[in-house]
């Protein structure tokens, strides 16, 4: 920052040499260029530091330097970030004729933009305006700052980022699939769905666990960064890596919160899922006892009346009337292990308690006519027996 406490960026307007990896000079960009990369670049502080405004060093010493470039960069500025810039410092060329040229040169140019413009004729000249701590060591200032690893930390962040983002997305169609409430009205289709929400848990904790260590990572490696000493021994704290470990503990922050509502939302849904798979058993359970009973009483009991007409005969309609009780037998174990699952779903709350009442009385009734039924025609041929 300058003494004003504006955010400072500082802008060779040459190519440097040797120049650094990867880069192009700011004098090889077009103005469009020009204008996205500020655009980019007044937009990395916080939002409390842009609203200080914005000034810039331009740097001019370099033998490349000329006052072309420097025109180019005041016209970006004017054009694009009006009201953003608060002032320009120029550090004029170190040769006698490039800094009579531009300094002739500024005093015109500066008439036409609303930023104060200040000429220098040195960069030991910046101190009156930027205190040493805020200025890199091409300035003689003793601000901590690799130009690689800067951009190297830029890449990392903005990858992670990107990628935070894509998973927050993600992670929200997750959300809508889980905030369903809907069920299935047939068994299969029912145990269908429940195996496709099982699998879908292993997308909830999968999906974010790359991004999730990404991003640890990337905060370990800022943090290792943050402090650098100052030749008095002092500690500076670089207000650009504070920001970008803040902007990554938000996206962790909110990545983790949208894996742990899901995770909640999916036991919430889980839970519904298998009780509506539950309650589909037990309705197809009722359904196959009352199945049995119609066969079996439309088999032994509804329309047969007789009774022997003779003591053997009777004999043999009891013995076979016994064996018939057995099968019958099997359908009041059947209906009880009915309301043994039936008082499980009522004690877990289930969603459709009406619903499991219903078949459940519903069948007492069946079961108990039926085997009402059994008994009768057992004490009718008894005697039927004692008559002969």
């Amino acid at each position: 920052r300058d003494r004003p406490l504006a955010a400072l960026f500082s802008v060779a307007a040459a190519s440097p040499d040797p120049p650094l990896r990867g880069s192009r000079s700011v004098a090889a960009l077009s103005k469009d260029e020009l204008k996205y990369l500020l655009t980019y670049l007044v937009h990395v502080p916080h939002l409390d530091t842009q609203e200080l405004g914005f000034s810039f060093v331009l740097d001019m010493r370099l033998s490349s330097a000329n006052w072309g470039n420097t025109k180019i960069i005041l016209q970006v500025l004017q054009r694009n970030f009006r009201g953003l810039v608060d002032a320009v410092y120029v550090v004029q060329p170190t040769k006698f004729l490039a800094k009579h040229s531009t300094g002739v040169s500024l005093r015109r140019e500066s008439k036409d933009v609303d930023f104060e413009v200040v000429y220098l004729s040195s960069a030991a000249k910046l101190e009156k305006h930027i205190e040493m701590s805020q200025l890199t060591a091409e300035f003689a200032g003793y601000l901590p700052y690799d130009h690689d690893q800067w951009l190297l930390m830029r890449m990392k962040l903005e990858r992670f980022l990107n990628n935070s983002y894509d998973i927050v997305a993600r992670l929200d169609e997750l959300f809508d699939l889980m905030s369903q409430s809907r069920v299935a009205d047939d068994l299969t289709a029912a145990e269908t769905m429940l195996r496709r929400h099982q699998t879908q848990h292993d997308d909830i904790s999968e999906t974010p666990a790359g991004v999730l260590t990404q991003g640890d990572q990337l905060l370990q490696s800022l943090q290792a960064s943050l402090h650098h000493k100052r030749p008095d021994g002092g500690v500076v704290m670089t207000p650009d890596t504070l920001q970008a470990m803040s902007r990554v503990r938000v996206q962790l922050e909110a990545v983790r919160s949208k894996q742990l509502c899901l995770e909640s939302l999916w036991s919430e849904r889980q839970g519904k899922l298998q009780q509506c798979v539950s309650l589909l058993r037990l309705t197809a359970m009722s359904t196959d006892i009352q199945t049995t009973i119609a066969a079996l009483g439309k088999d032994n009991l509804y329309g047969h009346r007789a009774f022997g007409n003779s003591l053997a005969e009777a004999e043999r309609l009891r013995q076979a009337h016994e064996a018939f009780t057995k099968d019958a037998m099997a359908v009041r174990s059947d209906y009880e292990e009915v309301r043994r699952r039936s008082g499980q779903l009522l004690s877990s709350f289930h969603y459709a308690t009406a619903n499991i009442n219903t078949i459940l009385d519903d069948l007492a009734a069946k079961v108990g006519a039926f085997i009402g039924k059994v008994g009768q025609r057992g004490t009718l041929l008894m005697e039927a027996i004692d008559f002969h």
